[in-house]
């Protein structure tokens, strides 16, 4: 008699966990409702919900030579991106801006280490971005001057 009352009890709880379970489910549905068209929203500059951040390896630079960090954008569509050099010590030697910026269709930016032959050191490149991680290529190149406007790439690290 007592085991067939455990038993009764623990098939009410069962019981009632499927109930709380079914109750469950149409609210999960109403949440996915409500949420599918936020998430399907066109994306915008500062919309950290795609927030991806690539990183190129640091790049030695002298005298002679200076960093460039170039961006391509390669979707059809503007892309937001804040780009930063970065010094050896994570300290910024030189950004895009205080906040992201678009970037057209098809198009490039470059940011190079202040004026051509000022910072001495290593370098790398920090790209972030607000779409997909296959919307824009990066990398750092370090240019060096052979005279007047003649420059010759040391060294270039793709930015991941």
């Amino acid at each position: 008699m007592i085991l067939s009352t455990i038993y009764v009890k623990l098939k009410e709880q069962e019981l009632l966990t499927i109930k709380k379970c079914l109750v469950s489910i149409p609210l999960l549905a109403m949440t996915a409702a409500v949420l599918a068209p936020v998430a399907a929203h066109a994306v915008t500059v500062g919309d950290v919900s795609v927030l991806t951040v690539i990183n190129s390896s640091p790049l030695w630079a002298d005298t002679q030579s200076y960093h460039a960090c170039n961006v391509v954008n390669v979707s059809t569509s503007p892309v937001g991106i804040l780009v930063q050099l970065i010094d050896q010590n994570g300290a910024v030697l030189g950004t895009s801006g205080t906040s992201a910026f678009l970037l057209a269709a098809g198009t490039s930016y470059e940011l190079i280490s202040g004026a051509a032959n000022t910072y001495v050191g290593f370098a790398r490149c920090r790209v972030t971005h607000y779409q997909g991680p296959d919307t824009i290529r990066a990398n750092l190149t370090v240019f060096h001057s052979l005279g007047g406007a003649v420059y010759q790439t040391y060294a270039t690290s793709e930015a991941r």
